[in-house]
């Protein structure tokens, strides 16, 4: 059980200079009954608060990790902040319990994992971070995703709240996105757009989405799809000829129709193309020297029909 006392006396301890450093912590089932102050702390190793409860405010405004940030089931019953928090690799909250109000505002991170986890508070992020993970999450409070580069995941998740998720087009202010490794592309190159890449299985009564990239997400088994929000620009997959718009789970189901072959980009399916004689060449016919031979590209045959009798069976 630490105190606010207790706690400062710990990073007094840890203090170089003006720079606070923490290696390996290991604060995991700890309580801590009163403020915790962890703002501008450096974690050199990795962090693990996993199991932890935060009865009062936590803040980790402008703390850096280095490693891992283990927040693992952990129980947030005040007001959380990770203001200008920087996360070089994962950080997990997965299983934990927001009762308050967290933010994760203008942060940078590799992935951001909430899978399973429990908010009736109420949950904010703003970050340019690679992969997102709500799967089986339950919201009754509000959550909201302003995100940059990220790919989404919110299969199996419950809510009951609002949702709102968005793609940011221009870079969060205060954030250096040079050594950001997004999906697909090296450290430093250019963020592309959120993507939804699952709401399989998903129930939401009152989700929006602005300008996000729906090409690979799937929809199978989601509750109330029909009160989902679009906004701005979001962008679903499309047939191989670019004419319409369609759900990933068209591609994959003509694909995996035999008769229909792989379209371009090797994600749609193209139309089989007519190859060889057209059907009636095939069943003993033949065309005569004018424009049915023209039309086809087809040679002209010596068993041709006199001018004016058509095309017909050969006897």
């Amino acid at each position: 059980m630490f105190t606010a006392d207790l706690l400062q006396h710990l990073l007094t301890a840890a203090r170089t200079g003006d720079q606070i450093e923490l290696g390996n912590v290991d604060f995991s089932v700890a309580t801590f009954t009163e403020d915790a102050n962890f703002s501008a702390a450096t974690f050199t190793k990795v962090a693990n608060f996993s199991d932890v409860t935060f009865a009062a405010s936590a803040d980790f405004g402008r703390a850096a990790f280095t490693e891992d940030a283990d927040f693992r089931s952990a129980t947030f019953t005040g007001d959380a902040y990770f203001r200008f928090t920087t996360f070089i690799r994962d950080v997990d909250f997965s299983g934990g319990r927001v009762e308050g109000r967290l933010e994760l505002v203008r942060c940078a991170a590799l992935e951001l994992v909430w899978a399973g986890a429990r908010i009736s508070g109420e949950l904010v992020v703003e970050a340019a971070v690679a992969w997102v993970d709500l799967s089986g999450a339950r919201a009754s409070g509000r959550v909201g995703l302003r995100l940059r580069g990220a790919r989404v995941d919110l299969s199996e998740a419950v809510f009951t709240g609002p949702v709102t998720v968005h793609g940011l087009q221009t870079a969060i202010d205060g954030v250096d996105e040079a050594a950001s490794a997004w999906e697909g592309a090296g450290p430093g190159g250019p963020a592309p757009r959120v993507k939804l890449v699952s709401l399989r299985g998903a129930d939401a009564e009152r989700l929006v989405l602005t300008d996000v990239d729906l090409s690979e997400c799937g929809f199978a088994g989601m509750q109330q799809l029909e009160k989902i929000t679009l906004d701005g620009r979001c962008r679903f997959a499309t047939d191989p000829r670019g004419r319409r718009q369609m759900l990933a789970e068209e591609h994959h189901w003509r694909a995996a129709k035999p008769r229909w072959p792989a379209g371009r980009g090797g994600l749609g399916v193209g139309r089989p193309r007519r190859t060889g004689w057209p059907w009636w060449t095939r069943r003993g016919w033949r065309c005569c020297t004018g424009s049915c031979a023209r039309r086809w590209r087809m040679p002209r045959t010596s068993r041709a029909r006199p001018p004016g009798r058509g095309c017909g069976p050969v006897s």
